[in-house]
Parts: C-alpha cells; sequence; structure tokens
C-alpha cells in the first residue's frame, strides 16, 4: 500500500490527476511566458514574432522529451502494478520543472518577476 492509498488503482488515479494539474500549470505558465515575450517586443518596438517561433519549437521539443522520458520511467514498471503510475509521476515532476524554468527565464533572462 503507497500512503493513505487503499490500492494501486486510487494511486494512479491520483498520479494522474496531479499530473493533469500539473499539465494546467504548465500551459498557464506558458501562456504567461509568451505574454511576456509579446510585452518586451512591444516595449523595444520590435515584432516578438521571431522569439515566439523560437518559444513554441523549443516547447514542441521538450513535451517529445518529457513524454519520451516519461515512457521510459513507466516501462521500468516491466508490466508490474505502478505501470501508469510511473508515468504520471514524472510528468509532474518534469512540468514542474519546466515550470521553474520559464521563471527562471522571466526572471534572469527577460529581467522581469510579473
Amino acid at each position: 500500500m503507497r500512503g493513505k492509498y487503499a490500492s494501486t488503482p486510487e494511486y494512479n488515479a491520483c498520479a494522474a490527476r496531479a499530473a493533469d494539474k500539473a499539465d494546467a500549470a504548465l500551459n498557464h505558465a506558458y501562456k504567461t511566458l509568451q505574454d511576456a515575450v509579446r510585452a518586451d517586443g512591444k516595449e523595444m518596438g520590435q515584432s516578438p514574432d521571431t522569439q515566439l517561433g523560437y518559444l513554441k519549437d523549443a516547447q514542441k521539443q521538450w513535451i517529445a522529451f518529457r513524454d519520451a522520458n516519461c515512457t521510459f520511467e513507466d516501462s521500468l514498471a516491466f508490466g508490474g502494478t505502478s505501470l501508469g503510475g510511473n508515468s504520471s509521476s514524472c510528468l509532474c515532476v518534469l512540468s514542474y520543472r519546466r515550470i521553474d524554468d520559464f521563471a527562471r527565464i522571466k526572471k534572469d533572462v527577460m529581467g522581469t518577476d510579473e
């Protein structure tokens, strides 16, 4: 038994809900970073289209990495009961790390904490 969960399916369902929450937070952070890039471009009298394109490409590649990595981690269950839960846990961890990356970019690279 894992913590307060009575069964593996309950744990996996909870982990899946947490992964969904992390994904929603990541989408919000991504949109916030896009808005910050647009605001910086406007402030500098420049079009941010190139920078937004780079961000979009980087995010697509990051998502591909995240998903492949989490598939690998989930496969380490070798068909056991933690199959699915490993993937959800991985998605949570990596998504929150990416949110931290976005915050670092806004603060350290763009000079804003907004």
